[in-house]
């Protein structure tokens, strides 16, 4: 009962700024010419951009602050 109230009622937000450049050929392609192109949000570890740490291993800082929090 639990699951299927998550699943009808939650909701899920997608953080990311849309004109962040990411690495290519011609370096000029954005977050959001990615999206558009290929309709699939990628996370910080696949596309190499974050706003803060990129440390979510276990034992890294992120982890540390996580376990902190929750």
């Amino acid at each position: 009962a639990l699951i299927g109230t998550l699943l009808a009622h939650a909701r899920v937000t997608l953080n990311f700024h849309p004109d962040r450049l990411l690495p290519s050929a011609d370096g000029r392609t954005t977050v959001a010419d990615r999206l558009a192109a290929d309709g699939r949000y990628r996370g910080q570890y696949e596309t190499g951009l974050s706003n803060g740490s990129r440390s979510a291993h276990p034992g890294g800082l992120r982890d540390g602050w996580e376990e902190a929090l929750f």
